[in-house]
């Protein structure tokens, strides 16, 4: 199965058309089995409503999609439009919620379920990957309070784990996420920041 988590950009039109669908066919995909929309930011979620929208152009279907509820966000409300014109399955993605294909294993750390925070970034989906003895943690965008609410799983964690292989850093590297006490847990042995060059944010940040 093919699993991607989040497509998007606040700057780039048509994200999907000239970042993501030429990308994915050239590795020969022409279905992406599950998308993992970790929040419903612009930069996270503008290219998977696309490839909803006009994704038969592109010659790229979409099979499922999982995604914490967000019933007042207009990018949700826009999601699932979309996603229930292709009959494109949405499911409400939670604390607790697993995926097992072989070795893959996917496994949701965070929103706990009917639960929301102030910020729409501290209810990101987590996801914890395992692939053998390959691990790595996906963030969304993350802040500092979201992080603490997963610090009892990466602290229970931690007693088996010498550390994740990769993390994707929270927030694009934001200032307010990337807490001291997180990363100590988390003891990455590679980090990645999705970030563009000149971004107006400015992030990563130092």
């Amino acid at each position: 199965s093919v699993y991607m988590i989040d497509a998007g950009s606040t700057s780039i039109e048509n994200a999907a058309k000239y970042r993501i669908s030429g990308a994915v066919r050239y590795k020969g995909i022409s279905q992406i089995d599950y998308v993992i929309v970790t929040h419903p930011d612009k930069d996270h979620i503008s290219a998977v409503i696309e490839l909803l929208e006009s994704g038969d152009d592109q010659h790229i279907s979409i099979g499922h999609i999982l995604t914490p509820s967000f019933p007042e966000n207009e990018n949700y409300k826009k999601l699932v439009r979309y996603a229930e014109e292709k009959d494109v399955p949405v499911t409400d993605l939670c604390e607790g919620m697993k995926i097992n294909e072989g070795e893959l294993q996917l496994l949701c750390i965070h929103p706990e379920k009917n639960k929301r925070s102030e910020s729409i970034n501290d209810d990101s989906a987590v996801i914890d990957l395992r692939y053998g003895e390959f691990c790595a943690l996906f963030t969304g965008d993350l802040e500092e309070q979201g992080e603490k609410n997963i610090m009892p799983y990466l602290k229970s964690e931690a007693l088996r784990l010498s550390g994740y292989d990769l993390l994707k850093i929270a927030h694009h590297g934001s200032a307010g996420s990337s807490g001291i006490e997180f990363l100590k847990l988390v003891s990455p042995d590679v980090s990645i920041i999705s970030a563009g060059v000149g971004n107006v944010y400015g992030h990563p940040h130092q």
